[in-house]
């Protein structure tokens, strides 16, 4: 997090945050993110406290830190004492779905202690996520009326950062390392993913998997570059355990999300391909967060076949996205921030679980039988007046790697 991120104009609103006197940093993103922002609340005369809950998070922040090896079930508790205790004012955390973190909101409430909660930018890159009391579906933007915002211009320029994929990996593999050659330190700790020896394997496989593909699906990326404008349906897949489907969808799987979209997609071939005049595809991109860690190949070819699709179902890895959208009908997501992509792209999205942006003004908001007929169109005033809104009350120009 670099000196001019931290600029007290860059945080949202465009405003100051307020002065605190105590602050609590909980779990932090992977690297020395929390590291900074504790600096930053040191130069504003703040005493910072720091709870750490693994030895990865001892190794990024490894000095003047409180050290929770006791239960999950008995950590609310201790939070609160902790609350009172140091009169903390503000508590700013990572993720507000992890388990460790549930507790801060109702406790934060009934004290009256404002809770800041970062994630991944809304929109990339260069931005991250700074929301006061909760992020995604419990963003405050889940209550606002884009059709009600006027026109907004940015009052900073947007500084671009380098992409720094060397640099998260290297963080992960350091908190990695930590945590699976130190667990007695921490015996009641568990992660809100997995987080053992096994991921040494799946990032292996991701890399040798983005080889693999980057050559065999050449073809394929060819192939829809060449076709006609709107000729594909594109469904972005997400981290199997990320919260967003854990917490913000009903899908017991992401294989669960895949066959509701192929049996709705089935049915709707077979009720309006009697003259050969429809020729919709569906193109299903595996996250590339998730490459190494599960593949759907053989579900999704074998439930197509099942159900007679499967010349019009694609199963890929990677894309260069702004050369995709040119030739996409329509995106469905569960609630993914990659729909914002698709609005920006000009692409009509429906969104099948709990977001935020799901809005009469945004989103397709009749039945997914419906949306492969007539997916609508985008009202880029609309959108553009919401992009600008966003921008300007939850993200932050900047990187959470560091």
């Amino acid at each position: 997090w670099s000196s001019d991120v931290c600029s007290s104009d860059l945080f949202p609103s465009h405003d100051k945050l307020p002065n605190y006197k105590n602050v609590l940093l909980l779990q932090g993103p992977v690297g020395g993110f929390f590291q900074q922002l504790s600096d930053y609340w040191v130069r504003r005369q703040a005493k910072v406290i720091k709870i750490n809950f693994n030895p990865g998070d001892d190794y990024f922040y490894p000095d003047n830190a409180i050290q929770y090896k006791q239960s999950l079930h008995q950590w609310p508790n201790f939070l609160r004492k902790i609350l009172i205790e140091r009169e903390i004012d503000a508590v700013f955390l990572f993720g507000d779905c992890r388990p460790i973190h549930k507790p801060a909101k109702s406790l934060c409430d009934s004290l009256l202690i404002d809770l800041w909660c970062f994630e991944e930018g809304y929109f990339r890159p260069n931005y991250f996520t700074l929301e006061k009391s909760g992020v995604n579906y419990h963003s405050s933007l889940t209550h606002t009326n884009p059709a009600s915002l006027l026109p907004a211009e940015s009052k900073h320029p947007l500084i671009n950062y380098p992409k720094r994929f060397s640099q998260m990996l290297w963080a992960g593999f350091w908190y990695w390392l930590a945590n699976v050659t130190q667990r007695s330190k921490y015996p009641y700790y568990t992660h809100h993913r997995e987080l053992n020896f096994q991921k040494a394997i799946w990032w292996t496989k991701s890399f040798l998997r983005f080889l693999k593909y980057k050559i065999t699906e050449r073809h394929l990326r060819t192939l829809i570059k060449n076709s006609e404008p709107n000729s594909y349906f594109l469904v972005p897949l997400q981290v199997h355990d990320d919260s967003q489907m854990t917490e913000h969808s009903d899908y017991e799987s992401v294989e669960e999300f895949i066959e509701e979209i192929l049996n709705s997609f089935a049915t709707y071939i077979k009720q309006n391909d009697l003259g050969s005049e429809v020729k919709d595809k569906i193109i299903i991109k595996h996250h590339p967060m998730n490459r190494g860690h599960v593949h759907y190949g053989s579900f999704i070819q074998s439930l197509s076949d099942e159900l007679g699709i499967s010349d019009r179902v694609f199963y890929l890895h990677d894309l260069a996205l702004p050369e995709i959208f040119p030739h996409c009908k329509g995106c469905i997501t569960v609630n993914s921030t990659f729909g914002l992509q698709s609005l920006l792209h000009n692409t009509p999205v429906i969104t099948l679980g709990r977001c935020f942006f799901d809005k009469p003004e945004l989103t397709f908001q009749g039945q997914l039988d419906d949306f492969w007929k007539d997916p609508g169109t985008v009202n880029q005033e609309i959108f553009n007046n919401y992009k600008a809104h966003v921008i300007a009350t939850t993200q932050v120009n900047g990187y959470l790697i560091s």
